[in-house]
């Protein structure tokens, strides 16, 4: 869900309050300020370089994210990733969306497309899509995809 609809959400639903074009619009401005300089600063996974390094004139590598598209692609050049992916699909695209677009272009698609994520969001769209899964959780935090079966 991106960061729109959950804001939306949040003003409807859990506060009951209203929210105007001017509130909407600074809340975007300043969690989007935050993301990128969270994101920026943070450590890659282990692994994710190399990673990146050995596979990516292997096999096709995509992005897929809630954070829109246009702060994605800054980010991703702003970490030094950019070579390695062949696209980046973000919001307001919905991810099961971009998924279903790869798997016009890939040859048995719920064998060949891996999807890794670390919400339930992407295990749901990767279930609504039909490919297969794998759930990424941080050393620490609660294992989420733990009773769900299939992963």
């Amino acid at each position: 869900m991106s960061r729109y609809d959950k804001f939306r959400y949040i003003y409807a639903n859990i506060l009951n309050e209203s929210l105007s074009d001017e509130q909407f619009e600074t809340l975007c401005k300043n969690f989007a300020e935050l993301v990128y300089k969270g994101v920026i600063n943070s450590p890659f996974v282990d692994g994710a370089v190399d990673f990146l390094e050995k596979y990516h004139k292997k096999i096709p590598l995509y992005i897929v994210s809630a954070t829109p598209e246009t702060e994605l692609i800054q980010i991703v050049k702003e970490r030094g990733i950019s070579g390695y992916i062949k696209r980046f699909y973000g919001a307001p695209k919905k991810k099961a969306d971009c998924i279903e677009g790869r798997k016009a272009f890939t040859d048995n698609p719920s064998k060949n497309i891996l999807f890794i994520g670390d919400a339930i969001n992407d295990w749901k769209a990767a279930e609504k899509t039909g490919v297969r899964f794998i759930g990424r959780v941080k050393p620490g935090d609660p294992d989420i995809f733990k009773n769900i079966t299939g992963i």
